[in-house]
């Protein structure tokens, strides 16, 4: 009822200037004396103290939450501090950080980090999007291709890859990251044979699960062969005499080293028909599957330790594919500077479930000692790469 009387009031006096006259001096007071917002975030363990908390508490705790050790933790937030990020006046460097690692490594959505942190959605965007874009900055540093033209240890310590593989300097492969795209990114490119929008990103990782080259940015329907050979055309090159490993989906090259097509190769594929192999070139396709396993694992590795990637953003594309590039730079600095770092590891594998995962459950016994007459012997001569090999043969 009291509804219905005001608006009579309004629509008797609308007209009249006294009723103007009024309703402009409101409008007036108003505008010099705006309400101040009401905060949202009030609880007492801000952003500041639980960041605080966390680095005080258990070292397991804060690994949990930040995805790395706390010496990795102090040593990023140094690095970070001397390329650009610093600290504002209500969000200091180290609550920064933790931020975006809370959001990439739970999959948080910035509602979730509002709360976690006690801080409004702009100031979690902001920060968020200042430690993307210096931890791309790093990644230019950690992200390298090697130096290094001797025998990876992996290699030289293991009868099974040495002398075989000798001139390996790492495997390659792509993988499939989804993402969200406008209609004016031409979604029908984005999207994949198996039906999601993702960008292929092609990737070479050495024998210690380091990446090596990273290339995040073409469409879903690009082929593995045609992104390598973009990058070929750029900055990924390989020297002289050595070659990285790679599937099925690359073109037998010099520098490329691939399976035997339409012979069992992937783990799964071994593990499930729990057998071993029955001639050459089986046995070729499993070592070489084994060792180019490495890449599978990093991966793994990867989209575990940092779920964000495992799911499409709501960030512009550009945005998307800086993610990640920031994310696998970020992977490497925790690998080298982890104090465990084969620990650390094996933590995301066990999370992980992908064919890394099928070679711990092959059995541990030779795989390789009943294969018939003398198949074993030829094998492993064509791995060396010659017709015959006496030296080969192992007791």
């Amino acid at each position: 009822m009291e509804t219905i009387e005001n608006e009579l009031i309004v629509t008797k006096f609308s007209n009249s200037e006294v009723f103007n006259e009024i309703f402009e001096d409101i409008i007036d007071e108003s505008s010099a004396n705006p309400r101040p917002a009401k905060r949202i975030r009030t609880s007492i363990l801000t952003g500041a103290r639980w960041t605080e908390e966390l680095l005080n508490g258990s070292d397991v705790r804060f690994r949990e939450v930040a995805r790395m050790e706390k010496n990795v933790f102090g040593e990023l937030v140094e690095v970070l501090g001397g390329i650009g990020l610093h600290s504002t006046r209500g969000v200091a460097v180290q609550e920064q950080v933790l931020i975006f690692l809370y959001v990439v490594g739970h999959h948080a959505s910035n509602r979730d980090a509002q709360e976690r942190f006690q801080h409004s959605g702009d100031t979690i965007s902001l920060h968020f999007q200042r430690v993307r874009t210096v931890l791309v900055s790093l990644s230019y540093q950690e992200i390298k291709l090697s130096s290094f033209l001797g025998t990876h240890p992996q290699i030289q310590n293991n009868r099974k890859y040495f002398p075989y593989f000798k001139d390996c300097i790492g495997a390659i492969d792509g993988t499939h990251i989804p993402v969200i795209v406008t209609k004016h990114d031409r979604p029908d490119a984005w999207r994949n044979r198996k039906g999601f929008m993702s960008t292929n990103v092609l990737a070479a990782c050495s024998f210690d699960l380091l990446f090596l080259y990273i290339l995040p940015g073409y469409e879903g329907t690009a082929h593995d062969a045609h992104v390598l050979a973009e990058a070929m055309q750029r900055d990924f090159k390989i020297p002289r005499g050595k070659y990285y490993l790679g599937d099925a989906g690359y073109g037998l090259a010099g520098d490329i080293l691939v399976p035997y097509r339409r012979v069992r190769y992937h783990l799964k594929e071994w593990d499930r028909a729990n057998r071993n192999p029955e001639n050459a070139l089986e046995l070729f396709n499993l070592r070489h599957s084994s060792l180019r396993n490495h890449i599978e694992r990093i991966f793994g590795v990867l989209k575990s330790r940092f779920p964000i990637l495992s799911t499409p953003q709501a960030f512009a594309i550009k945005d998307q594919i800086r993610l990640v590039r920031a994310l696998c730079g970020l992977h490497n600095f925790i690998r080298t500077h982890s104090a465990n770092p084969d620990d650390e590891l094996r933590r995301y594998e066990e999370r992980a479930d992908d064919d890394e995962h099928a070679m711990r459950f092959l059995p541990e016994s030779d795989l390789e000692t009943r294969l018939p007459d003398n198949a074993y012997v030829q094998a492993l001569a064509m791995l060396c790469g010659q017709t015959t090999c006496d030296d080969c043969e192992l007791s």
